[in-house]
């Protein structure tokens, strides 16, 4: 029942990395020359994407040194999910406000760029990693889970990872999460309730800030929030992503808050 649950929320999500569909997704186009040793040209960019194009230009030599290469970037507004095919029939889930970028045709490098939170399924090859702006996550294969939005979590599911963060290194087995606290420390923890994820369309939280848990609701609703009174206020407990109204119902009573919904779209809480 599970997996069938799964199944139903990813239905008509999956988006084969080499094909443009104008309703499910954007395609950055990027194409970049070496015009001499160490330097990098790109040919075009379109503006909306420019801040997700420049951490991929700065990983231009990675990526790409000594040829020219097109890359992909896949983008997910708030409200929306995206499953992607990658080059090497790895998958990547893209959560809502994502964005995700890789080489059009990978060789022994398997790199992508991650800002926002995807989940991976990474088939088994050469070293495989996410680039983010916080830290890196590598592996050979395996599944996990790498978030950016509240700082910097990656939760292992199945294998093996290894986590780079501000001058730190710790690998991860199953169960295990990592998350970089505000004090710059890579923490590991056993993930409560990893089950309950929003790969199976639930969300989860365990001593998290309110105002956390209502930036979640927004991004994965696609509604804006106005709640001034989150301040001291942590929460614990999951919901469904299918029923806003009870998510609300539930983030809010434990705290005595009461909401109002304005043209399905803003959010009152006071």
């Amino acid at each position: 029942m599970k997996q069938m649950e799964q199944n139903n929320f990813w239905k008509n999500r999956r988006i084969p990395f080499s094909k443009t569909e104008e309703e499910a997704w954007e395609e950055l186009q990027m194409r970049m020359e070496q015009s001499k040793l160490g330097s990098v040209k790109v040919i075009s960019m379109r503006p909306i994407y420019a801040a997700a194009a420049a951490v991929a230009v700065l990983l231009g030599a990675y990526f790409f040194f000594n040829q020219s290469v097109d890359s992909i970037t896949i983008a997910t507004n708030n409200g929306d999910y995206k499953e992607v095919t990658l080059p090497d029939g790895s998958s990547a889930k893209l959560a809502p406000g994502s964005t995700l970028s890789f080489a059009e045709e990978w060789d022994a490098n398997r790199l992508v760029v991650l800002k926002g939170q995807a989940f991976f399924e990474v088939k088994k090859g050469s070293n495989f990693k996410v680039h983010t702006e916080i830290g890196d996550v590598s592996v050979l294969g395996t599944s996990f889970d790498v978030n950016t939005n509240e700082g910097f979590k990656v939760f292992c599911k199945t294998g093996k990872v290894l986590v780079e963060s501000a001058g730190q290194t710790t690998v991860l087995t199953p169960g295990l999460q990592s998350k970089l606290s505000a004090e710059n420390k890579l923490e590991t923890t056993s993930r409560i309730a990893n089950e309950n994820q929003w790969i199976d369309g639930k969300l989860s939280f365990e001593n998290e800030s309110l105002e956390a848990v209502l930036n979640e609701i927004e991004r994965f609703y696609n509604v804006d929030i106005n709640c001034k009174v989150t301040e001291g206020k942590l929460y614990t407990g999951q919901f469904s992503l299918n029923n806003l109204e009870e998510a609300l119902t539930l983030v809010c009573a434990p705290f005595g808050l009461e909401y109002k919904i304005e043209n399905g779209m803003k959010i009152n809480i006071q």
